[in-house]
């Protein structure tokens, strides 16, 4: 009769252990933060969604207060009396 081996099925490649380590160390480090990784590092289509939603409001904050310096640049450089220049950046993304 033949001998019988037990093979280990698992991956105990350096390759694959390094990894397993990078994603601990992610995901302590967005837990020191106290912020979920979800919102700033999205890996299924719901928590890509959310990111999406939350890079646009941070940039409606952004695109204000540009609109209001180049209506400021518009004005100073531009008006005469009785007219002023209105600026506006529409909020339009590749997603709306």
């Amino acid at each position: 009769m033949g001998q019988a081996h037990l093979e280990n099925l698992q991956d105990s490649s350096a390759a694959s252990q390094s990894a397993n380590r990078l994603e601990k160390y992610n995901k302590q480090a967005w837990d020191a933060l106290g912020r979920s990784s979800l919102l700033f590092n999205p890996d299924n289509s719901s928590s890509l969604t959310l990111a999406i939603r939350k890079d646009e409001s941070l940039m409606k904050g952004y695109l204000s207060a540009y609109d209001t310096w180049i209506k400021f640049l518009l004005n100073q450089r531009f008006s005469r009396t009785g007219l002023t220049f209105d600026f506006e950046i529409l909020p339009i993304t590749l997603f709306n």
